[in-house]
């Protein structure tokens, strides 16, 4: 099967200490076969686990799909997903309101 784009978009909303992050993609045509799971396991492998060296928020990062796919297959419409931040505490960002913080690209700039 083949497939022309002629323009992709990719929109991301949300942060980190909001209620949810979120992704619409635009610009796929319909009959584009994605396996949710397999997205899923990505998502799964970049989970935070605990250890030393990482966070101690320990979220499900479930991607909730919107629109955009039914049944596994695109629909042709943006495919907007959704994952919600189940532990949230905004108040540990606030000494970075107008520093960056360590390890972000904009640090280094």
């Amino acid at each position: 099967m083949s497939y022309s784009f002629t323009r992709l978009t990719l929109d991301i909303t949300g942060a980190s200490h909001a209620k949810s992050i979120g992704v619409a993609l635009g610009g796929l045509p319909a009959g584009i076969r994605i396996d949710v799971d397999e997205v899923q396991s990505f998502v799964d492998r970049r989970r935070a686990q605990g250890g030393v060296h990482s966070t101690s928020r320990i979220e499900e990062d479930k991607i909730i799909w919107l629109s955009g796919i039914e049944r596994g297959v695109t629909t042709g419409s943006p495919i907007v997903a959704e994952v919600k931040n189940t532990n949230v505490k905004s108040d540990d960002y606030k000494g970075f309101s107008i520093t960056p913080r360590p390890g972000h690209a904009d640090y280094t700039g």
